[in-house]
């Protein structure tokens, strides 16, 4: 991450800061989608980015645990897009700073926490009062960044990160579901297609038999007395 003091760069070079955070102005007018992104990976000051880093401490084991790396860091990228979306919609002045990530990151655990119907119906407040208690925290977290790094924390940037975050894992959660069921439509499938060629198998190997069986049974009926013998 490059850190800001002031009005210069102590890592990376001079404007560098200036070059990657988020400007509406310059997204909108001049095209820099880079921006767009690269805004997450500049902080305001020391403060600012100890702030981010400790709050990705907290998310980032969490959400690896849940979702892997490569979905993790899906969910990064896509929280960071729709934070710097969000702040470019309802705020004009430049933003920049991890915490959508985060965000991002709190977002996709809750929904996947609140999301099935069973967690709520059957857990109640086990669920429900863990997730109020992070949203406490993540406000309060989110009052210290907005005091170390001023106008340049865009509150809707945060919300945006959270809220991609919570969809992303929504859509991770319906195509787990949908790729659920068509595996278990696939397995019942081929099961059926095994009983189709074992019953298709059985009977091929039967059928050179039927001759001999009719001439056993006939044989059969020929000893048994007339007053037997089927009419």
């Amino acid at each position: 991450a490059v850190v800001r003091l002031g009005t210069s760069s102590v890592l990376g070079w001079e404007g560098v800061t200036e070059a990657l955070m988020l400007s509406p102005k310059d997204v909108l007018v001049q095209g820099q989608l880079w921006r767009l992104v690269s805004s997450a990976a500049v902080h305001a000051n020391a403060v600012h980015l100890l702030l981010a880093l400790v709050a990705l401490r907290w998310m980032l084991p969490r959400a690896l645990a849940v979702y892997g790396p490569a979905r993790a860091a899906a969910l990064g990228l896509g929280a960071a897009l729709a934070s710097s979306l969000s702040a470019s919609s309802f705020d004009v002045s430049p933003s920049l700073g991890a915490q959508s990530v985060a965000a991002g990151f709190l977002g996709a655990l809750h929904a996947q926490r609140l999301l099935p119907r069973s967690a709520i119906v059957w857990r109640g407040a086990g669920v429900v009062l863990p997730v109020a208690r992070e949203l406490a925290l993540a406000a309060a977290w989110m009052l210290l960044a907005s005091w170390a790094c001023g106008s340049l924390l865009s509150r809707w940037g945060v919300l945006g990160g959270y809220c991609g975050g919570a969809m992303l894992a929504s859509a991770y959660l319906l195509a787990d579901r949908v790729f659920g069921l068509w595996r278990a439509w696939e397995g019942r499938r081929r099961d059926a297609e095994k009983r189709d060629k074992f019953q298709a198998d059985v009977e091929q190997q039967l059928r050179p038999l039927r001759p001999m069986a009719w001439l056993l049974l006939d044989t059969l009926q020929g000893l048994l007395p007339r007053k037997f013998r089927p009419q």
